[in-house]
């Protein structure tokens, strides 16, 4: 495996992000590197605004038609890192839906079929009660609070790769713990 494959597990490939294009700008400068666009008038900035809101009002939400089908508002919202690191960077392809799966974390962990046999055996009432509590419980808002984190981390500069590998390991050593606990139970 070459290198560049080993610290890119997610195969993301080193391009600019795409930045949305606005086709009604203006070139005021222009160099070889960069240029600058003109900002449009408040006037038709607004007159664009109140038409987008608008057309959301009468497509979207609550006031939308009954007879037209739901459509949802902003960007498809991920819970899958990798979905929506490279998502996010404009490299998520249709054929990476077929790749991954809907199941759980758990699922990612080769976890022998010796020990999952004597997991199902073992399982008493009380553990299956503490497992269940709510505190344990992943949540969408705990999702969205831990995409924003690793996103704020990323910013800051932190490795991503390096905070998946912790977080992986972390997971592996509560799943090793509980497997022991309840072996013992």
């Amino acid at each position: 495996m070459p290198a560049a494959n080993r610290n890119n597990p997610w195969r993301i490939q080193p391009k600019p992000v795409p930045v949305p294009y606005d086709k009604t700008a203006k070139i005021a400068a222009r160099s070889l590197a960069s240029y600058k666009t003109q900002v449009p008038s408040p006037h038709d900035a607004r007159e664009e605004k109140y038409r987008r809101r608008q057309s959301q009002l009468t497509s979207q939400g609550y006031f939308a038609a009954q007879n037209v089908p739901y459509k949802g508002l902003g960007d498809p919202f991920y819970l899958d890192e990798q979905r929506m690191i490279l998502h996010a960077l404009g490299q998520w392809d249709a054929k990476y839906d077929e790749e991954t799966s809907s199941s759980s974390d758990e699922d990612e962990y080769d976890i022998s079929a010796e020990l999952q046999q004597q997991k199902r055996q073992q399982v008493s009432a009380t553990s299956f009660v503490l497992r269940r509590s709510k505190t344990d419980m992943n949540t969408l808002q705990r999702e969205v609070i831990h995409g924003r984190n690793m996103v704020r981390n990323v910013k800051l500069g932190h490795g991503l790769f390096d905070l998946i590998k912790t977080e992986q390991a972390a997971k592996v050593r509560i799943l090793s713990v509980t497997i022991t606990t309840i072996h013992f139970l």
